[in-house]
């Protein structure tokens, strides 16, 4: 058979293949905002006149309970046009500006729900709804009839079905009968078996993931056995990365990450970095190589902790239910989890129930709180995992549990030096929360010890803590009495200034008696006062001050009093075991000792008391702490293995149903129990434990239709692209109909008799020949069977972005193939607080996962929504998938490794290099055509030396004359590099600390340099030079700006500079000036038409002023391409294999020379984009061009061929 995508004709093959997908999924928060504000509006103002409801009518041929029809609209056009309200007619019609189109027809809708409506299609008008329409279910009729649809019946073994005898040879095992009979049906015929090499291809990519070797490939091809087939599968199926390739499907349906992804993922408390994610991940990759019976790993994945004889490693399983995105409450977390588990095990949208009856399917609200409760009697420890590894007294754990004791000792003299340093300054200014109390008790409205108005009033009014000053508040209120021993003096004063209110001068007259009163003339103290207090007091106050400062002396006196005794015992102790000194030795000094120390002091705070102060702020800081104890946890090579774990709680509880979900309304109480429409004799749980178990059960049970159901449509969607069920993540009553339902039965049969072997399914499938098939298309099937629905052929596939890149890595040879462990940085992009390893060479299913920050890349190219289950992937074609690959530096590395394996570093012959190479890309010898094109290309880029190449970013110094537009730009000669601050990013990337190093213009002329973010002009200007890697329309973007005065060591502000944009065919595009009073201009040009080779400076002088010090700036721009469109005239680069035009016949799968500027790229930016910050590197960072050959490999790496499957 002929190669699958020659050059001459590869992208337009790409394009006329059919590549089954989806739209873009939407978010969580798209999602229930459909579900709780749209959805409902719909059927109460809608549905009456525009659906299929058995007692609605469709008006206007509009019918709005499907995606499809609302799409589609009525007889007046489409119903609505995504993020243009003022242009859908759905919102005309609700706004009722217009007599002749009104919805509802009778009455408006309240604005509430037209704001919402309007919202809704701003928003892009997301919609989940999938499948076909359905009636609302009204009456038990409804109820009874959805009961009976085609997903929830008993799985069934079908009878084999009896095809024509002419095609009897074409058949290889049980499924092609039915296969087979539906296509006789249908009035066409399958197609014959794929070639060999195409079959080994097809078979390495489905189960690993990643193509076979040329040696692989040709082994196979060579085998001419009758079982050299199974014999292959086999082979694959022991591959250990067999469990990589299919455990990271069901990672998408697990919402796998490793962060919870709430507000900033690396500075907030409590668990949002899931440090032990990946031991979930690794046990997935585990069981499936294992190929643990596909009932036991999803009950493993519910209840691993109640499954008896269960091995502790198993408690890892338990992070499909724990691996939630970060929520605000409880309540949304449950929600998370029962749609994962419902939806990623049965395709059964459950959560739709939470605050009404499902308006579709029949599950009941109180069916919903069923499983709410089972989650709400499961507890998730935010604290230490359980180890699920033996642990060996080893030299490594030992350093481990070194490192770790070391982290805890600092975070307890964390805790200790906060509680010291608080309590002692609280202490320091006793006198002053005194008379803050007493200002409190004359009424001052700045002295409010209640609420937190109170709070913020007082410390913006006093600088001193709240808390305290309650404290002593209560203290003295509690105290202060007329016989205290201690408060006797406060509460006679406090009642002469607060209760009686007297005058200063009628104060200080009453102090004297009060004086007389507390010692008399002989020294002899009052009856019951502290003799220390009463000598204090024993002299007339003027003041209330006075009685304020007096009792905080006598306290203080206390306390250094108290000091001194403890230093002094320390000294005389022998040992540890003498006992702790506990009072001191004068009572009347040990009772004023109390009021620090005794039980109610009113400065006697613990740490967990002071860490909630100021919301939280010293309690949040201890995050310091645990990111030093959770870098250990997740990269210490002695650091036990956890898993996140759930236990069952102590008292489980029955949730009582959310009346419309809201918490505050509650009505009746639902048992946990399993849902009635899959098992109408359901029994509820055990009251002794969460449920978790027997829900498991429920779920894996052989009873139970959906699951294996869904388990047999995944698979079979996985290998051919296209599901037997189209809506494979719905298998309620609005989903498709399978498009061979006895098919879909025997499978399903077949699993439960072969044990759920995962394995052994792989096996029937491959072995049929419906997937041996060849991918060739026909003309007559491709009229009646355009979306190959009922598999007349097999469906030519792209990879995924998993497939993709860890097959550039196996052909280049730099992939590393070490299984499981700690998640790696694969990018550089985001910041690295867990000191994750950077290694780009590890498979992609390794990569770190942020929620909250996930990689541009992953993005870019279709990755999966960790927020929520998925169960399809979406493919999308866009430039910017293109533009990434085509500048990607890694590729470019990838490119260089393949040409210096020595099996094509030892090849002379310039036809046998380009053989190897097709060998090595796609596992075949190139054809006369393909062999003719790569000599061509070389022969063109002969002349063009990978040295001669310009980089994209060059640094110089020079003149600018803006009257004659000319530049005259001399590179700097200097580069200082400080000592590098962390580990290369990737091969590709020069040292962290190469970004701190700056460009200088020589001894001559000092301080004139260039840096990352900008720099400092003298007697000469500074000038940064772009060079255009391609033809393109760009815009600039930047702004630029004096920087700020520095401190000692800082420059000093300089007088001002003026920065230049000057084009090297246009001429000067733009001209800022900065003053002391103008010190930032934006620098932004909207439109620059380039050809390949321009040049952009952007220049900077002192002004003209003479004055050089302190001109220091900062300008860091950044070009982008102005649209994907080129610029008249230009050539247009061809598209990557991930999407673009088709290209003309005989091209090469990319532009010549695309190569060369992939290489100079640095740093994560977003694909079609030059940063000068970014892209700022030393003249060894590794951005040297790639030269001819390499860039012949880059072509072959970016050819359709490699990313398409047949």
């Amino acid at each position: 058979m002929k190669p699958m995508l020659k050059f001459a004709v590869a992208a337009t093959v790409a394009c006329a293949a059919p590549v089954f997908a989806q739209e873009r999924p939407l978010t969580p928060e798209e999602n229930d905002y459909f579900e709780s504000k749209i959805r409902p509006a719909m059927i109460e103002y809608c549905h009456k006149c525009h659906s299929a409801d058995k007692d609605a009518t469709i008006k206007g041929g509009l019918q709005l309970d499907s995606k499809a029809g609302l799409l589609k609209g009525g007889s007046s056009g489409p119903g609505l046009v995504a993020g243009q309200p003022d242009r859908s007619l759905l919102i005309k019609a609700m706004r009722y500006t217009d007599p002749n189109l009104q919805m509802p027809p009778k009455d408006k809708v309240p604005d509430s729900v037209l704001a919402d409506f309007e919202n809704w299609v701003r928003m892009g008008a997301p919609d989940p709804r999938t499948g076909k329409a359905a009636a609302v279910l009204k009456t038990d009729e409804d109820l009874a009839k959805a009961k009976k649809h085609w997903a929830f019946q008993p799985v069934v073994k079908p009878e084999l079905p009896k095809p024509k005898a002419h095609l009897k040879t074409w058949i290889q095992n049980d499924i092609d009968l039915f296969v087979l009979a539906k296509l006789e049906e249908k009035g066409m015929f399958p197609s014959p078996i794929a070639d060999k090499w195409t079959l080994v291809r097809r078979a390495y990519f489905d189960l690993l993931g990643m193509p076979p070797s040329a040696k692989e490939a040709e082994e196979f091809v060579a085998d001419e056995s009758k079982d050299a087939w199974p014999k292959l599968i086999d082979k694959l199926l022991a591959s250990p990365h067999y469990g990589e390739r299919w455990g990271r499907y069901w990672l998408d349906i697990a919402r796998y990450a490793d962060t919870r992804g709430g507000g900033n993922n690396n500075n907030r408390m409590g668990d949002n970095r899931l440090v032990h994610a990946f031991t979930y991940r690794d046990w997935v990759v585990n069981a499936i190589n294992e190929d643990m019976p596909y009932d036991k790993f999803l009950k493993y994945q519910i209840a691993a902790d109640s499954m008896p004889g269960a091995d502790v490693k198993h408690l890892a399983a338990l992070g499909f239910i724990t691996m939630n995105r970060a929520v605000n409450n409880k309540a949304e977390e449950i929600d998370d989890r029962i749609d994962t588990l419902t939806r990623g095990t049965m395709s059964f949208s459950v959560y739709c129930a939470r605050c009404h009856d499902h308006k579709f399917d029949p599950i009941p609200t109180k069916d919903y709180y069923s499983l709410y409760g089972v989650f709400d009697s499961s507890n998730y420890s935010m604290g230490n995992k359980p180890v699920i590894q033996k642990v060996d007294d080893t030299p490594e754990y030992r350093d481990y549990t070194a490192k770790k004791a070391q982290v805890d000792a600092l975070l307890e003299n964390y805790r200790r030096t906060n509680v010291m340093f608080f309590v002692t300054e609280a202490k320091s200014k006793t006198m002053d929360y005194l008379l803050d109390v007493h200002y409190s008790n004359l009424g001052n409205t700045n002295f409010v010890f209640t609420g937190q108005a109170g709070q913020q009033i007082y410390e913006r009014f006093t600088k001193r803590q709240f808390e305290v000053a309650s404290a002593w508040k209560r203290h003295l209120g509690q105290r202060s009495k007329a016989t205290d021993a201690v408060y006797a003096p406060w509460y006679d004063y406090a009642k002469l200034a607060e209760v009686d209110k007297v005058s200063d001068k009628e104060f200080a007259a009453k102090s004297r008696d009060l004086a007389a009163k507390y010692m008399n003339k002989d020294g002899v103290p009052m009856k019951g006062l502290n003799p220390i207090v009463a000598k204090a007091f024993s002299t007339p106050i003027t003041n209330f001050r006075g009685v304020a400062e007096r009792y905080a002396r006598i306290f203080l006196d206390a306390e250094k009093s108290w000091v001194s005794a403890v230093m002094t015992d320390a000294k005389k102790k022998k040992d540890d075991d003498d006992p702790a000194l506990k009072k001191l030795s004068d009572p009347a000094q040990e009772q004023l000792r109390q009021v620090f120390y005794g039980q109610g002091s009113p400065v006697n705070f613990s740490y967990a008391q002071i860490s909630r102060f100021d919301n939280n702020r010293i309690a949040n800081n201890e995050q310091q702490f645990t990111l030093l104890a959770d870098r250990l946890d997740s990269n210490h090579p002695g650091a036990p293995l956890r898993a996140m774990a759930l236990t069952d709680a102590s008292t489980p509880r029955n949730a009582k149903v959310a009346i419309k979900g809201d918490p505050r309304n509650l009505g009746p109480e639902a048992p946990r129990q399993f849902l009635e429409v899959l098992n109408p004799n359901r029994k509820p749980f055990s009251n002794k434990n969460s449920g978790r178990a027997e829900l498991a059960e429920e779920i894996a049970s052989k009873n139970n239709p959906l699951t294996v159901r869904v388990l047999a449509n995944r698979v079979w969607m996985n290998h051919f692209g296209g599901a037997l069920v189209r809506t494979p993540t719905d298998f309620g009553v609005r989903a498709d109909d399978p498009t061979h339902p006895e098919l879909l039965n025997y499978l399903s049969a077949w699993i439960l008799e072969n044990d759920w072997s995962v394995k052994k399914l792989h096996k029937l499938v491959m072995t049929s020949a419906t997937y041996m098939q060849s991918s060739d298309d026909r003309a007559k099937p491709m009229l009646s069977d355009p979306a190959n629905l009922y598999v007349w052929k097999m469906n030519r596939r792209r990879l995924d972005f998993e497939g993709f890149r860890d097959s550039l890595l196996m052909v280049s040879g730099k992939l590393d193939p070490r299984l499981g462990g700690p998640p790696v940085k694969i990018v550089p992009e985001g910041n690295n607080q867990m000191q994750y390893k950077d290694d780009p060479y590890r498979r992609t299913i390794y990569g770190y996962i942020d929620r909250g920050n996930l990689s541009s890349l992953y993005r870019t190219f279709d990755f999966a929504n960790p927020d929520a289950t998925v169960g399809q992937r979406f493919n999308s074609t866009v430039p910017q998938q293109a533009l990434y690959l085509m500048n990607s530096p890694f590729v470019g590395d990838l490119a260089r490794s393949i040409v210096h394996r020595d099996d094509v570093k030892n090849k002379v012959d310039e036809e046998q290099r380009i053989e190897m190479l097709y060998q090595i890309c796609f596992q075949r010898m190139p054809t006369a055509l393909e062999t003719k094109v790569g000599l061509r290309f070389l022969e063109d880029q002969s002349g063009v030396k990978g040295g001669d190449a310009k980089p994209i970013w060059q640094y110089g110094y020079g003149q600018y004359n803006p009257r004659t537009r000319q530049v005259g730009f001399f590179k700097m000669p200097v580069y200082t590099n400080p000592p590098p601050t962390g580990r290369m990013m990737n091969n590709n990337m020069a040292a962290a600390g190469n970004q701190n190093g700056r460009y200088e213009a020589g001894p001559r002329m000092p301080g004139v340099e260039l840096s990352r973010n900008g720099g400092t002009p003298g007697s000469v200007a500074v000038i940064r030079r772009f060079t255009a890697p391609q033809d393109a329309s760009l815009t600039i973007d930047g702004s630029l700006a004096l920087a700020a005065a520095g401190g000692k060591k800082g420059p000093a502000p300089g007088d001002g500079v003026i920065g230049y944009i000057v084009h090297s065919r246009s001429g000067q595009v733009g001209a800022y000036q900065l003053t002391t009073t103008t010190r930032t201009l934006p620098t932004k040009v909207p439109k620059l038409d380039v050809k390949k080779g321009d040049t952009i400076d952007f220049i900077v002088d002192n002004g003209g002023r003479g004055n050089a010090v302190g001109d220091t700036f900062t300008w860091a721009p950044v070009l982008a391409l102005a649209s994907s469109a080129p610029v008249p005239g230009a050539a247009a680069p061809a598209m990557s294999s991930f999407g673009g035009a088709p290209m003309a016949p005989g091209a090469p799968a990319m532009a010549p020379g695309m190569g060369m500027m992939g290489n100079q790229m640095g740093g994560a930016q977003a694909p079609g984009t030059w940063s000068a910050a970014a892209q700022f590197s030393s003249p060894n960072a590794s951005n040297k061009p790639l030269d001819t050959w390499e860039k012949y490999a880059q072509i072959l790496l970016l050819a359709n061929e490699m990313s398409f499957v047949d």
